[in-house]
């Protein structure tokens, strides 16, 4: 999957891209865990959410893919994030 093919309130299956920017951890007034993003591919940019223990699993460049997350609209901008029963992992770099 592409960034340029989501859409608000779709699954999103393996979407492969490279995080470009990432916030620092803060918390929501609950005390939850959460650190946004940007992730690009060559289609386009969209926003991440990382929740839990996702916070600080990952850093600027590197590769994700995102296995059965979710897309929605938050302040009129497309978000993605893996939901609670989702996946993020580190695509493994290549060897020369």
């Amino acid at each position: 999957m592409k960034i340029s093919e989501l859409e608000q309130n779709t699954k999103v299956i393996n979407l492969v891209a490279i995080i470009n920017k990432i916030d620092d951890a803060t918390e929501t007034p609950n005390g939850i865990k959460f650190q946004e993003g940007i992730l690009e591919d060559d289609s386009g940019q969209v926003k991440i959410t990382f929740w839990g223990d996702q916070v600080n699993k990952f850093k600027e460049g590197d590769k994700i893919i995102l296995n059965t997350g979710w897309c929605k609209s938050f302040e009129d901008d497309l978000q993605v994030s893996s939901g609670k029963f989702g996946k993020i992992n580190l695509v493994p770099k290549e060897k020369p």
